[in-house]
This record gives C-alpha cells, structure tokens and sequence, in this order.
C-alpha cells in the first residue's frame, strides 16, 4: 500500500486530535493535504480496498475524538474536509438527482378546488 504521510496514520492521528491545536507552517500543511487528496483518490475513485479502509478508520478516529464536529487544527481539518468529500461524493453520487425546469409545471395546493367550492 503506497505511504501516505505521517497523519494518515492512526495512532499519529490520535496523538493529533488529544494535542492542543497549533498552526502549522505552510509546507507541513501542503504535504498533509496532498497526501489525504491520494488517500481520498485511491479509496474512493479508485476504489482501493486497503485505502477505503484507512480512509474511513481515519474518519471514524476524528469523528470519535472530536464528538462528529470539525477538528479545530488546521491539518487535523484539512485531512477531515478531504476525506469526508470523498467519501461523500463516492456514497451519495448514486442517488444525485438532476435539477428540472419549473416551466410548465402547475403548483396547486391539494385543498386549492376545495376553496372555489366554500367548503
């Protein structure tokens, strides 16, 4: 399975959330969220077995340490937001519905004829 950086990792995931936040410099960042763009890649466009894996025991180890809201570090939120999108890309696109056109479409309200009618 390819590497896909320190904090894709979950015992330095844990180690992370239990940690006070800190600001991160510029180049740790950038290495962090490219290397959760190729987990989220692999796991879920490519479907990977062993990356959807790591993946989603990544999400479910924010998710517990942080009681389902947003981690408050910034690499900690980075690795959140990119691989929570794709998971949800990957889950919801089956049911994606397209937008319609209202032109032609009559809105009446089941009790509209009832009105007319006095009752």
């Amino acid at each position: 399975m390819p590497e896909y950086g320190n904090l894709c990792k979950v015992q330095t995931l844990r180690a992370a959330i239990a940690a006070p936040p800190v600001d991160a410099p510029v180049e740790p960042l950038a290495e962090e969220y490219t290397a959760a763009r190729r987990l989220a890649q692999d796991a879920y466009t490519s479907r990977m077995p062993a990356a959807e894996e790591l993946a989603e025991r990544l999400l479910y180890e924010i998710h517990v340490g942080t009681c389902y809201a947003s981690p408050t570090g910034v690499v900690l939120a980075a690795i959140w937001q990119t691989l929570l999108a794709g998971h949800l890309r990957r889950h919801l696109e089956p049911a994606r519905v397209e937008p319609f056109e209202s032109i032609g479409i009559s809105f009446r309200s089941p009790d509209r004829g009832r009105r007319g009618r006095g009752l």
